[in-house]
């Protein structure tokens, strides 16, 4: 992780905490919360995104995972519906990790070999019709030619 704090080229994709690019999710996820039955989540954090919620991220109450790793593939892929998708895959942990190229990317030129860093949290909550979990991504950085370094 130390490359993305030391290198004055990596890009901030985006960052929740100071744009509204996930702001329809994060809609969607508070309305989850909303429905809970007991509320606990919003009881204990706040509102994703709210100023309580950024208070708990900054003194470490919430679960968080940065994933970080090397972009393996950035194009046009056929999915498990036989349908085209704009991709861009990365591994991190030893996972491959997918995103949406025109969701996420499409205006930066990320290569095969760059790095990319996601920072992600979690919600967990009980729905009336079970158990159910939300992933945030919270920020994307992106390191261009580090597979050159």
């Amino acid at each position: 992780m130390g490359a993305f704090e030391d290198d004055d080229r990596v890009v901030t994709l985006f960052d929740i905490r100071v744009d509204d690019s996930h702001a329809g999710y994060i809609d969607a996820v508070n309305r989850g919360l909303q429905s809970e039955p007991d509320q606990r989540y919003l009881s204990q954090f706040g509102p994703v995104g709210s100023e309580r919620w950024w208070a708990c991220y900054d003194r470490g109450e919430l679960p968080v995972k940065v994933l970080t790793g090397p972009v393996t593939f950035v194009g046009e892929r056929v999915d498990m519906y036989d349908e085209t998708e704009d991709v861009v895959e990365f591994v991190a942990d030893g996972k491959p990790r997918v995103y949406g190229r025109a969701d996420h990317w499409a205006s930066v030129p990320i290569q095969v070999g760059d790095q990319l860093r996601i920072t992600r949290t979690r919600v967990d909550m009980q729905t009336p019709t079970g158990p159910c979990r939300y992933l945030i991504d919270l920020q994307a950085q992106w390191l261009p030619g580090a597979g050159e370094a």
